[in-house]
């Protein structure tokens, strides 16, 4: 049996416990004396995690309670007065968590309304200073000018030459340096056109990151002159084209290469088997008589 006394010990150890389990009591902020106006973006909890948690525990106590009380209208005295102990303690942390998720709600409310009130007054996030003995406001002297680096953006958005107006974690808009640009499509670095085609002198080449680009063209190498032709092989018969011989090299191989004007040292012999002077008219293997140094 439950004694009254033991029954208000267990009441009072009840209560004691409620400064420990509401989460939103700890775990939320409210935005603080930020002004009205807000003079600054308010740094405060924006999310109702909290106090949606608070309030399922609320009313799974106030479940807990209900259902302790209704099973000991049958049992015995002993067992009744456990049973209303346990339903008082359990009502009590329902209490707890329900005062808990009602003040998270009015923290989380408070802080939207104050950040929602900063940005309808100050639209470009520009801090408030009273000057001039007027109230009036203007940009923060100890920030950069608007529109340069670092500065806020214009309230069109738009920032000097070389900068982008860009979106920062404290929800205002400022001007930060732009991103280079890169190569154009089709040149020298820049990616290849749909077509997967680059620019003269160029070609489609893939990368290690999975792209194409437009990489310089490798020189070809030149194509080798046909046989019989200068520079060519001579032909199986060792004989080249018309105003040209077929002579060995030093690669051991044999070229055609430009005939020597006749009378000339290794041009063929002119009429009358006569050379210039200072050579002969010799018999060669391919049945041609040429002009020889005289010996």
């Amino acid at each position: 049996m439950v004694v009254p006394g033991e029954f208000m010990k267990r009441i009072i150890a009840a209560t004691l416990a409620l400064t420990v389990p509401s989460c939103s009591f700890v775990l939320t902020s409210g935005p603080g004396a930020v002004g009205n106006p807000p003079v600054a973006y308010p740094d405060c909890t924006e999310s109702m995690t909290w106090p949606i948690v608070d309030g399922i525990f609320a009313a799974s106590f106030i479940l807990s309670g209900v259902g302790l009380l209704g099973a000991t209208r049958d049992e015995s005295s002993t067992t009744e007065d456990g049973g209303t102990a346990g339903a008082v303690s359990a009502l009590l942390f329902a209490g707890a968590f329900a005062a808990g998720a009602y003040v998270g709600y009015s923290r989380v409310s408070s802080c939207k309304d104050k950040r929602e009130a900063f940005l309808t007054a100050h639209p470009n996030g520009m801090q408030p200073v009273y000057g001039g003995g007027g109230g009036a406001y203007g940009p923060n002297p100890n920030e950069p000018p608007v529109g340069t680096q670092g500065g806020m953006c214009t309230p069109q958005n738009q920032c000097g030459v070389g900068l982008v107006c860009a979106g920062m974690a404290d929800r205002t808009n400022r001007c930060m340096p732009g991103q280079p640009a890169g190569p154009a499509i089709g040149s020298n670095g820049g990616p290849c056109t749909a077509q997967l085609t680059c620019n003269q002198g160029f070609v489609c080449a893939g990368m290690p990151d999975r792209t194409n680009k437009c990489m310089p063209a490798q020189p070809t190498a030149p194509a080798a002159p046909a046989v019989g032709t200068q520079g060519g092989s001579c032909t199986a018969q060792l004989t080249c084209n018309q105003g040209l011989v077929c002579a060995g090299q030093a690669d051991k191989t044999n070229k055609c290469m430009p005939e020597p004007a006749p009378g000339t040292h290794g041009g063929l012999c002119m009429t009358g088997n006569t050379c210039n002077q200072g050579f002969v008219c010799a018999g060669m293997p391919d049945r041609s008589n040429r002009c020889m140094p005289q010996r």
